[in-house]
């Protein structure tokens, strides 16, 4: 199948060069088709189409309808498999899907790459501003989630920084253009309300006036990638630790994740425990990562000026996070062994929680994290098991 789809390239690109006009014509007629095949035969016939863009150049027109009849034929799937967002109940992998396409269409040749952008960028926000909720909700999807169709499909395609900032830049514009509507979604759907958080568009603040503290640990899944979401801020941070806290290698990251820190560290505080339900704590948290992070590396400095609302909400994220996991004391046990003394210190409040609390070394370590007597106070109280953070 493989070869005789490269073959099928082949001859397009022989016609496209040699003949003027050719290959349109050959690109137009399949799109025309593809549009008049709902099974498989019309996913294989648009995804030849947009695999074609990585190295034929054809006319603005032929590319517009190229974009438009992938996004309609994507957005016609999302619609058949809308249940997912209500209900959660699986919905059986299809053999062709949209990120697939979508990520056919991505990863066009840099000379058509303004045009499909252009295209893709005024169908969704028509559709985002003027559909129906479930429409504009699975336009948001396409338009804000780049990074699924992206990283899915063929292995030898692995996206360069240029491409994917590309795509994160007419993410921000979407968005952008489509703020009144994006507003009005985003406190009815967590959804929106996480995609704009990491396009620095929503704070933390509003996302838990919206959904309440529950969100800082929700990871929302997409409806039309299947397998594929957007990380909340707790996961991103267990992701990130090291990131989060020390100076950054990307500066963007650090900055969203530091300062969310802070932001979260002052909302939870001023919230009454429990913070989040175990239903709503993902089955698997990632925390393994965190121990196969740089937890131990012996070259990362001390962090400088590390204000103690910063470790505050480092804290009281992974108490919750710890609080609610089998390997909570293991992970807390490694954490105080680390060689960065911040994190050790992090590592002696958490481990106090699963172990009768050695006071004077605990009281050591929130002293070298600079906290307040409210944030110790609060600290102690879990520490001694006097309040859970988990219902």
């Amino acid at each position: 199948m493989r070869e005789w789809d490269i073959v099928a390239q082949l001859a397009f690109q022989l016609q496209h060069k040699n003949i003027e006009g050719a290959g349109d014509e050959l690109l137009l007629g399949l799109v025309q088709q593809a549009r008049e095949q709902e099974g498989d035969k019309g996913w294989h016939m648009l995804s030849f189409a947009a695999r074609c863009l990585e190295f034929m150049v054809p006319r603005p027109k032929t590319l517009r309808e190229i974009v438009t009849a992938c996004i309609e034929r994507s957005l016609a799937w999302g619609i058949q498999h809308a249940s997912i967002r209500q209900s959660g109940t699986p919905v059986s992998r299809s053999t062709q899907r949209p990120e697939e396409l979508l990520g056919d269409l991505l990863y066009a040749a840099s000379e058509n790459r303004t045009i499909v952008a252009d295209s893709l960028e005024k169908l969704l926000i028509e559709r985002i501003n003027n559909g129906d909720e479930q429409e504009a909700l699975l336009a948001l999807e396409i338009g804000m989630g780049s990074h699924a169709p992206l990283h899915v499909g063929r292995r030898d395609r692995v996206p360069h920084p240029e491409l994917i900032a590309f795509w994160e830049s007419a993410s921000a514009y979407i968005f952008d253009a489509c703020s009144n509507r994006m507003q009005v979604l985003a406190q009815k759907h967590i959804g929106p309300s996480i995609e704009g958080f990491w396009l620095g568009k929503v704070s933390l603040s509003d996302l838990v006036n919206w959904h309440g503290t529950d969100v800082l640990f929700s990871t929302y899944m997409y409806s039309i990638f299947q397998g594929s979401g957007r990380l909340g801020f707790a996961d991103a941070f267990i992701h990130n630790l090291i990131l989060s806290l020390f100076p950054p290698e990307y500066p963007y990251m650090y900055q969203i994740l530091h300062q969310g820190l802070k932001e979260a560290g002052h909302i939870l505080l001023s919230s009454a425990a429990p913070w989040v339900s175990k239903n709503s704590l993902p089955r698997q948290l990632a925390l393994d990562l965190l121990l196969r992070s740089k937890m131990s590396h012996e070259n990362l400095p001390e962090a400088l000026n590390l204000e103690a609302d910063t470790l505050f909400g480092a804290f009281a994220l992974c108490a919750v996070m710890f609080e609610a996991n089998e390997q909570g004391e293991e992970l807390c046990q490694q954490i105080k062994a680390s060689p960065i003394p911040l994190l050790a210190s992090l590592g002696w409040l958490l481990s106090a929680h699963f172990e009768p609390p050695e006071t004077v070394r605990v009281q050591a370590a929130m002293d070298h994290c600079g906290f307040t007597t409210e944030q110790q106070t609060f600290a102690w109280r879990w520490i001694r098991g006097e309040v859970q953070l988990v219902g």
